[in-house]
């Protein structure tokens, strides 16, 4: 709703947006890991609109600053993966390439090793890095 309150062009990108938000979720009656599950949490969520050509870059900045705050005081122990396009998706695949090979220039520019999981991005485009905690 904010970024709709007035026009914008595409000389604005990279378009980096933000927030934190609590989410809440209900487990199954009976559910047995539901005691081992939180009800609610704070996530944060972030989203980059950008040019092609501004992909590799920004996904880069993510990673840098990544690597920076949490790697060193929160996550020690990762994995990162990287999944690919799925059976069914929507877009063209020229521009699923060219998102995953930015994704994987990103990753390979700094020296990360990194899973590939074939098909296992969502439908609308490749899921970038992802960081999984081994232990916590």
């Amino acid at each position: 709703m904010i970024y709709k309150s007035s026009l914008h062009s595409y000389r604005e990108l990279p378009l980096r947006i933000g927030e934190l938000g609590t989410v809440y979720r209900y487990e199954r009656s009976g559910v047995m890991h539901g005691l081992m599950r939180v009800r609610g949490f704070t996530q944060d969520d972030a989203h980059i609109f950008c040019m092609p050509d501004q992909v590799e870059s920004e996904v880069g900045g993510v990673l840098d600053l990544t690597f920076e705050i949490l790697v060193p005081s929160v996550l020690n122990d990762y994995q990162i993966s990287l999944s690919t396009k799925p059976e069914k998706y929507v877009g063209e695949l020229s521009l699923w390439d060219h998102a995953t090979s930015s994704l994987e220039s990103a990753l390979q520019s700094r020296g990360l090793d990194h899973d590939i999981d074939e098909g296992g991005g969502a439908f609308y485009g490749p899921k970038k890095f992802i960081l999984k905690l081994k232990t916590l």
